[in-house]
């Protein structure tokens, strides 16, 4: 997954990173009203392919937040629930359910959902990469901005078929939004009480984003640090169809990369 290229963070200090942030301006009104002090995460990971079982388990076990718990869905018959077990037995922190292929997306989501133990909820993509400090930020995001959903707007993109490392246009960071990317939702579990996954396949993300929205609840895009979406050449690989051709005229191209970037 590693290469000789690597992404090095911003230097500034308005930025949600690894450590917590002095003096934000988005954060003036909300400290006083809103302060939280969440610090236990659980990753769902949804799997319809027996070929991301390393993806998803590195994802998890590279990050360095210590309180953490990971719920795989297998949404696929022919893989043996058994032989995933096994191979993740010495976690124990790991916990993998095997759910009928014909049930969507959401209902696999919300059934991870309810797995859960703990007061965050963060969604992690079989196929994308997700840097060590992903979940830190991730928790230093919801303590110091007061919001109900965290997740990325802007964000790295690597095209596979093309060898490219790009950053999507016009997307907004470091501020309050109505739009994430799908792989980077994170929510409080509290947000599941009012608000689940539609029982869809497609526009599951984006259905639930509106309807967080649609009951006030508030979503906060932080900055594109620690996460690459990775964009394969067949776009059988994803629920999203637009073209890669298509896809790339919206975004900027920022330098060609035979391997996966390294962003640790």
């Amino acid at each position: 997954m590693n290469s000789d290229v690597k992404i090095k963070p911003s230097k500034n200090k308005k930025i949600f990173y690894n450590k917590p942030i002095k003096t934000p301006a988005v954060n003036k009104n909300y400290k006083k009203k809103r302060i939280k002090k969440v610090k236990n995460v659980s990753v769902i990971t949804v799997t319809n392919k027996e070929k991301y079982f390393e993806n998803i388990i590195n994802n998890y076990l590279r990050q360095d937040h210590k309180s953490k718990e990971l719920i795989i869905i297998i949404n696929k018959d022919n893989i043996s629930l058994e032989n995933w077990i096994n191979k993740t037995k010495k976690h124990d922190t790991i916990k993998i359910f095997k759910i009928n292929e014909k049930k969507s997306l959401g209902f696999c989501l919300n059934y991870g959902v309810k797995k859960a133990k703990f007061s965050i909820i963060s969604k992690f993509d079989d196929d994308d990469y997700y840097g060590k400090k992903y979940l830190t930020q991730v928790i230093n995001t919801f303590n110091y901005t007061g919001a109900d959903i965290v997740g990325k707007g802007k964000y790295y993109i690597y095209f596979e078929g093309e060898n490219i490392l790009a950053i999507n246009k016009g997307s907004s960071q470091n501020k309050f939004t109505k739009h994430l990317a799908g792989g980077t939702i994170s929510f409080e579990k509290l947000v599941f009480k009012k608000v689940k996954f539609k029982d869809l396949t497609y526009g599951t993300d984006q259905r639930f984003l509106k309807d967080c929205k649609n009951n006030n609840f508030r979503i906060f895009s932080n900055n594109k640090s620690n996460y690459i979406y990775v964009r394969h050449k067949s776009t059988n690989e994803h629920t999203w169809k637009m073209s890669n051709k298509k896809f790339l005229k919206k975004c900027k191209i920022l330098k060609k990369s035979k391997k996966l970037p390294k962003i640790d």
